[in-house]
């Protein structure tokens, strides 16, 4: 008897039901994120909150996210011969810190770029590797504002070229042996927020030479050893101890602390936009996503090429996205990757004899060599409550003058 095509296929199809045998053609191939380096993702994977977390990057070229196996719907086998990893930072910024290739075949670099939020990798070569789970390679990312998570996406705004994707012997839904994230399969699992402290080295300078130092209204006297770690600055292993104000003065002061803070990562932000090749809309558009990811209150609106910010206490900023465009205001205030190179400044002022009045890593006052003892000794003559030489002080900002009426408590 002769049976017909279409009775086969019910017959077959039925058969592997029975049997639970039916692979899915329905590609969804896994991708996710480990921070705790068991080679599995769980909740226990996310981002530290402060310092930098060790992040390793895995793909399942045969398997979804509830471990079904996969199987091409060209018939080919799903192998993987080369790789491209787009990351996001949400609800905060992250400083992105080297990556590191963990497939020895692969020796071809796509490129590695970040810009922002973004952070793009890619490598291709060698034979193709049969179908499997692979760790990709493992990138040091650092949580610098907000509470930074971390996401795959399928594209970026760093370059229309860039696809979070693999090489393949199956086809894919473009037949350009290409398998695509977000059009050939979908399931990824990115890093949540954590509240951990990760590893992270302090910055650290030696200084000495004839000028002073006074720390918070505090003289410290040289040599000095001037540290920075996870945003806080120590003198000689003292720092200033925590004392928030309180009520609503305080809060206020908070708030504006945060607004500076943005505005200064903003900034930092917008300028590293304008090396990348993106256009003035794609770069706008970034940059006015940045802006709308911290929730400080404030209403961000743009136009080509510029981002406004109006925070609630009526501050308002100007930031640009274009090449050779003023921005106001200035830079508040290093970048988190400049910190060490601003300690040095320090170290380079205080060992050329001039005196440094130091609040933080980026707001000091510098006096002339010529005239440190002159002002050493007025400020010493102030702590002492005695009568002081007020042309020497003359010149100082008052948040100086507030400070050595004022010190601060420095602890260890």
């Amino acid at each position: 008897m002769k049976v017909s095509k279409t009775i086969r296929l019910i017959l077959t199809v039925a058969l592997c039901v029975v049997l639970g045998v039916v692979p899915s053609k329905g590609i969804s191939q896994y991708m996710y994120l480990d921070s705790n380096h068991d080679g599995l993702f769980s909740e226990a994977d996310s981002l530290n909150a402060r310092g930098t977390t060790s992040v390793d990057i895995w793909l399942v070229t045969n398997q979804d996210r509830t471990g079904a196996a996969l199987t091409c719907p060209s018939a080919q086998p799903l192998t993987i011969s080369s790789y491209e990893v787009i990351l996001r930072a949400t609800g905060g910024e992250a400083l992105w810190g080297t990556y590191a290739n963990a497939q020895p075949s692969m020796t071809t670099s796509f490129g590695t770029r970040s810009g922002g939020l973004d952070f793009y990798t890619g490598f291709a070569g060698g034979d193709p590797l049969a179908p499997g789970k692979y760790k990709l390679g493992t990138l040091t990312v650092s949580s610098i504002f907000g509470s930074p998570a971390l996401a795959i996406v399928p594209n970026t705004g760093l370059s229309g070229a860039y696809y979070t994707s693999f090489g393949s012997a199956c086809e894919g839904a473009g037949q350009n042996n290409t398998m695509i994230l977000g059009t050939d399969w979908h399931d990824v699992d990115g890093l949540s927020a954590g509240t951990g402290t990760g590893s992270e080295e302090p910055e650290t300078v030696q200084a000495s030479g004839s000028g002073f130092l006074f720390f918070r209204g505090n003289e410290i006297p040289g040599p000095w050893t001037l540290t920075y770690r996870q945003g806080l600055l120590s003198i000689n292993g003292y720092r200033a101890a925590s004392t928030p104000r309180q009520g609503r003065d305080g809060a206020k002061s908070v708030e504006r602390s945060r607004e500076r803070e943005f505005i200064r990562r903003a900034s930092a932000f917008a300028d590293s936009l304008k090396s990348t090749d993106l256009n003035v809309t794609s770069a706008t558009r970034l940059l006015e996503e940045f802006c709308r990811s911290i929730d400080l209150g404030a209403t961000v609106s743009s136009t080509p090429g510029r981002v406004q910010l109006l925070f609630r206490s009526g501050v308002a900023v100007v930031l640009s996205s274009r090449r050779n465009v003023p921005e106001t205001p200035a830079r508040l205030g290093p970048a988190v990757d400049s910190n060490k190179a601003m300690l040095r400044t320090l170290a380079r002022h205080l060992q050329s004899g001039e005196g440094v009045l130091l609040t933080n890593i980026g707001t000091w006052t510098l006096v002339p060599a010529s005239r440190v003892s002159q002002v050493r000794e007025a400020l010493l003559q102030v702590q002492r409550g005695g009568v002081a030489d007020t042309t020497a002080l003359k010149s100082l900002p008052a948040r100086d003058r507030t400070a050595i009426r004022s010190p601060a408590t420095l602890v260890r």
